[in-house]
């Protein structure tokens, strides 16, 4: 039985050309990518980024942010409408104050219950598959070109259409990077020793 083993290791090994080493722990890293070639996948993390930045509360009205490239009510992907009850839930559930404590604008909108509030969320996030078929397909060796970005933020707007509160949730740049991962063992790995998984540090 042991023989048996033993040949079937080998005969991975040799398949995946994993094992001309005697290390026998899998092996992972994540390597920064050029952005040459794929600046489009940057490009609308920087124009939401550059709309919220020119909103003024008190000032930006809605047909403004429509001049700037965002279109609120036109059915944009990633943009949901958030009515009086939302915005309450939003701002103060599971919060032990009163609307008293809320920033001005979001006081101003609950106390009124005239307000309309935009939860922009949009995000982007390709996987890439390179290397050798079989390589992959037996877990030898991985290796995955991993695009991303992602930003979230909330406009509330009173009765006149005047942005009356902005507000910044998640702000992540476009990333892009390599994940290699080797297992000189192949689909037996999980059998002899567990993987190791790597993130990329934001």
């Amino acid at each position: 039985m042991k023989r048996s083993i033993l040949a079937v290791v080998f005969l991975l090994c040799f398949i995946g050309s994993g094992c001309t080493s005697t290390k026998l722990m899998s092996s992972a890293s994540v390597q920064p990518l050029s952005l040459n070639g794929h600046e489009r996948h940057a490009q609308q993390y920087n124009v939401l980024m550059d709309i919220y930045t020119r909103v003024q509360p008190g000032v930006t009205c809605r047909n403004d942010i429509k001049t700037m490239g965002l279109d609120l009510e036109g059915g944009s992907n990633g943009v949901t409408r958030l009515g009086p009850t939302e915005i309450r839930k939003t701002f103060m559930e599971g919060m032990l104050i009163s609307a008293d404590e809320l920033p001005g604008g979001v006081r101003e909108c609950v106390k009124s219950n005239e307000c309309v509030g935009y939860d922009i969320h949009q995000r982007g996030h390709t996987q890439t598959g390179k290397g050798s078929m079989a390589s992959r397909w037996f877990n030898f060796h991985r290796v995955d070109i991993i695009r991303e970005w992602n930003i979230q933020f909330i406009f509330l707007m009173n009765m006149n259409d005047v942005i009356v509160y902005k507000e910044m949730t998640v702000a992540m740049p476009y990333l892009a990077y390599i994940k290699e991962k080797k297992n000189p063992l192949g689909p037996l790995q999980n059998v002899f020793g567990k993987g190791v998984t790597y993130k990329p540090q934001w």
